[in-house]
């Protein structure tokens, strides 16, 4: 699909110096990564200081140069949208002037989004939604589609719009990853920005177990949280696709259920056991390397072999498989279409090391840590230990976002540890962790450091062919430094 001037009068502005008469736009975009995939059509939407307060965006540089932006990037460019017209460019590049430049671009997403006909899947959750999107690309990618989807895990209110502007290259799928940022309603009575998704099929993986430092003074945090999740509903058309976790908290499943209902009467269910669902697990079978997962899906059995280990990327893949059945698509081969997948940044990435008593693998479990994401650590030692002849390692400290109740929280993996076959717990830095590592004492080993230092020497001393999970929140916004052990560790070897 392509735009030209004639169907810019549907928006509030007008072109500077003067209409063109031969402008196609393909693509519209704030950034340069935005333009990567168009040849010469792309609209250039300049977002300045004010806007960018507004929606809590990085601000440009001291240097930016706008004038200098655009020359540098011509070549992919076909229009420059703009609150105050730049005379300078005025004979190198047509122009838009708006009065807004993000409600114009609002705007241009939402003519888009009309324009097309394809799939918009719309994906949310406390703990999953990445993993789930990756893999719902994965399948749908395996049966030739065109499909468009996030940079890396870029998921906040200001990447909804551009990503929705995509649907103008005429993808065969959009699927977006929505975090809570794009489902406040911070543009006032408009709405949340994620409406514009309308979309065609909407997952919701998990809710609760993040964001609970914040949420201190709601008398309900997990439904506080059902409501602003739920939001992915709106504007869905009422043959929309509504795809949920039957596994979560059933007061809030309830809720979403009840809220799904007023948009669509297509609701379907996943579970990791509960055969009442649309989607769950029949058996699985571990392996040192991989687990093998039977799942019904819709009727449909089918097997995979998943690297990736854990009961979370499995409710992932069963939340991605059911997706696609509901729009009526055909599955995959998904036989060993997972066998090398990879989660995002440091999820679940395993490392073999050499030590002084031989080798150890290192799981790198780092992007991030809630209350689902260590539970799903846990499973990952009931599945994978067994096959691991040295000692079982847990290095952990407190997840984000926990506030003052951090310490209850944590004190909650106290019997899910002693049941996992993990051998050892070394807690980290803060002192929410040490009530856990206290209370696991005598069955489990324990060590409590708060330099780094100490940890890697832990490590090395273990006997050969131990497995060691490091589990952490992501330090570069929470400001730990756990997330570096593993480059450490890695770093320490390349050294040898």
């Amino acid at each position: 699909m392509k735009l030209d001037e004639r169907d810019f009068r549907r928006f509030d502005g007008k072109f500077y110096p003067q209409v063109p008469t031969d402008l196609i736009v393909d693509c519209f975009g704030h950034k340069q990564v935005h333009f990567r995939q168009t040849h010469g059509h792309g609209a250039f939407v300049y977002l300045n200081a004010k806007r960018r307060q507004f929606l809590h965006a990085q601000q440009y540089s001291d240097s930016f140069d706008l004038v200098a932006w655009v020359r540098q990037h011509q070549a992919q460019l076909s229009l420059l949208i703009t609150e105050t017209p730049i005379p300078e460019l005025k004979d190198e590049l047509p122009q838009f002037i708006v009065p807004n430049a993000w409600e114009f671009y609002k705007a241009a997403a939402s003519y888009s989004r009309q324009l097309y006909d394809g799939n918009v899947i719309a994906i949310t959750g406390s703990v999953g939604k990445s993993t789930t999107r990756l893999m719902t690309v994965e399948l749908l990618r395996a049966l030739k589609r065109h499909v468009n989807t996030n940079i890396g895990n870029e998921n906040v209110r200001q990447v909804v719009i551009p990503l929705l502007a995509t649907t103008l290259q005429n993808p065969d799928d959009l699927v977006a990853e929505i975090s809570i940022n794009a489902l406040n309603n911070r543009d006032g009575r408009q709405g949340v920005t994620a409406r514009y998704y309308a979309a065609d099929a909407a997952i919701i993986t998990q809710v609760g177990g993040a964001h609970l430092a914040e949420l201190s003074n709601v008398d309900d945090p997990l439904m506080f949280l059902a409501e602003r999740k739920s939001r992915i509903f709106d504007e869905m058309p009422a043959t929309g696709r509504a795809i949920l976790n039957y596994d979560m908290e059933p007061r809030v499943y309830r809720y979403l259920v009840d809220v799904a209902h007023q948009h669509t009467d297509h609701l379907y269910a996943y579970s990791y056991a509960d055969q009442h669902a649309d989607a769950y697990v029949v058996k699985t079978e571990d392996f040192r390397d991989h687990t093998a997962v039977t799942m019904a899906i819709l009727g449909e059995t089918v097997t995979a072999n998943l690297s990736m280990p854990g009961k979370g990327v499995i409710l992932d893949l069963l939340a991605a498989c059911l997706t696609l059945k509901s729009l009526g698509l055909p599955l995959p081969d998904v036989t060993n279409l997972f066998m090398n997948f990879e989660a995002l940044n440091s999820e679940l990435k395993f490392y073999e090391i050499p030590t002084s008593h031989g080798k150890v693998t290192i799981v790198d479990d780092t992007h991030g840590s809630t209350l689902h994401s260590v539970n799903n650590v846990i499973s990952v030692f009931k599945a994978r230990g067994q096959f691991y002849a040295g000692q079982k390692v847990l290095v952990m400290e407190t997840g984000e976002d926990l506030g003052e109740d951090a310490a209850a929280y944590n004190l909650r993996f106290k019997d899910p540890l002693l049941t996992s076959h993990v051998d050892a717990l070394i807690g980290y830095r803060d002192d929410a962790i040490k009530p856990l590592v206290d209370a696991v004492q005598p069955q489990l080993k324990t060590g409590f450091y708060q330099e780094l230092a100490p940890v890697q020497a832990a490590i090395d001393d273990l006997p050969n062919d131990s497995l060691v999970i490091i589990k952490s929140s992501d330090g570069r916004k929470y400001g730990s430094d756990l997330w570096t052990l593993p480059e450490k560790l890695l770093h320490a070897t390349s050294e040898v």
